[in-house]
């Protein structure tokens, strides 16, 4: 049984992903220890895993909405700071045999130079390195205004100046703009699918497409198991726009105007943060709710309305639904473009997304056969792709390696 330490980024579009392999490698007999925070400890503790606390969920919530992506390294740096020195203490103490650490985890890319212990990246979105992009087009595309490029500049300093008194302090390489999102080990799993992935060439065999997982996923506080997934009657019409940048009482209310109709049975997940009394009247054919049993509703789906993360689309590729996307921030626009380039869906920005438009592009994705076809076609490479299975096989087969390596090593001693 080797000891196999996780670290985590806490929030559940990166969490979620992991859950079902670390689940796998405690079945396989495996000692797992996952570092996160707080709100993920019982669907972390379902896995198996003994639950190790990183601090404060609000730790990792800071600057998000400052700076562009920038300003998310910058407050992301600060939290790494402040963590750190602990972290460190209580990996260290558990001596593990190999360090897992999420893509987006700043904390577990030093921690794994500190440390020289193997380690793998789990990958919860698109693989990204140099080879596809350079950190100069990367930034030209995330920061096309002279304010926003500003913006930019001043959280990059920030960025640094934490860096600068880590690396003093610890002997590491902070990195710079593509490897902060990419986090490159020695072995890299990504949950797509190669065919879905962007630029699939620029990725050697360091990077293994396991496909998205599946299994253990978080819903959201409230619980969605009172459902009645029968009583959908075709055609179903999904709505949601994910955990995070949901707060969308005039998208939902142009929602209202463009679909109602008894010709379509809508279900909207509108999560915590909307009062439902804000929505006003609700028409008769809509069923909103904070939370769904999202894999469920996908089941019975003729169209996904959906903000563009990439574990919502996933789902929805493999159940074969078509996708309407309005992406807002963050990585969506980048699954959205994705989505759209292997046509199994239309992007509309969510700023330009009135009545008129949503019903116009809704009618053209349900009156084309294609967009469901080819939905379909990329769902079926999302599940041939292995998914937890075949991540804990590589994971495996990569920390056998290391132990023999390294035993071979104290025999030539």
């Amino acid at each position: 049984m080797a000891t196999i330490c996780m670290i985590g980024h806490p929030a559940p579009g990166h969490i979620n992903p992991t859950l079902p392999v670390v689940a796998e490698l405690v079945r396989r007999g495996e000692r797992v220890h996952y570092f996160a925070t707080e709100p993920f400890r019982a669907k972390i503790e379902q896995t198996g895993a003994a639950y190790h606390s990183l601090g404060q969920q609000s730790i990792f919530e800071r600057n998000l909405a400052r700076g562009g992506i920038l300003g998310g390294m910058s407050g992301l740096m600060e939290s790494t700071e402040e963590i750190l020195p602990n972290l460190l203490s209580e990996v260290e103490a558990l001596a593990p045999d190999l360090l897992l650490t999420e893509a987006h985890a700043l904390w577990g890319n030093l921690l794994a130079q500190i440390l020289q212990v193997p380690t793998v990246t789990l990958c919860s979105m698109f693989a990204i390195n140099s080879r596809l992009i350079s950190a100069e087009q990367f930034a030209g595309h995330m920061y096309a205004t002279a304010d926003s490029a500003r913006d930019g500049l001043l959280e990059m300093n920030r960025y640094y100046e934490t860096a600068r008194r880590l690396d003093r302090r610890y002997g590491t390489r902070s990195p710079g703009m593509i490897d902060y999102l990419g986090n490159p080990q020695e072995l890299n799993i990504v949950f797509t699918a190669r065919e879905f992935q962007i630029g699939p060439e620029a990725f050697d065999a360091s990077y293994q497409f396991a496909g998205p997982t599946s299994g253990i996923r978080m819903e959201g506080a409230a619980p969605a198991s009172d459902f009645n997934l029968a009583a959908l009657r075709p055609p179903v019409i999904f709505i949601a726009m994910g955990t995070m940048y949901n707060e969308e009482i005039a998208l939902y209310k142009a929602c209202f105007e463009a679909f109602s109709s008894a010709l379509f049975q809508v279900v909207m997940a509108i999560g915590h943060r909307v009062d439902p009394a804000a929505l006003g009247k609700v028409p008769e054919n809509f069923r909103i709710e904070p939370y769904v049993p999202q894999l469920g509703v996908l089941e019975r789906a003729a169209l996904f309305i959906t903000h563009g993360g990439i574990n919502s689309a996933h789902e929805a590729m493999m159940a074969g639904v078509p996708m309407l996307v309005l992406p807002a921030a963050a990585d969506h626009f980048v699954v959205a473009g994705q989505v759209e380039a292997i046509g199994a869906g239309i992007v509309l920005h969510r700023r330009q997304a009135t009545a008129e438009l949503l019903r116009q592009y809704a009618d053209r994705i349900l009156n084309t056969p294609s967009f469901r076809d080819r939905s379909a076609k990329t769902g079926k490479a999302l599940r041939e792709a292995g998914g937890a299975g075949r991540a804990a096989d590589v994971i495996l087969s990569f920390m056998q390696s290391k132990i023999i390596s390294r035993e071979a090593d104290h025999v030539r001693i």
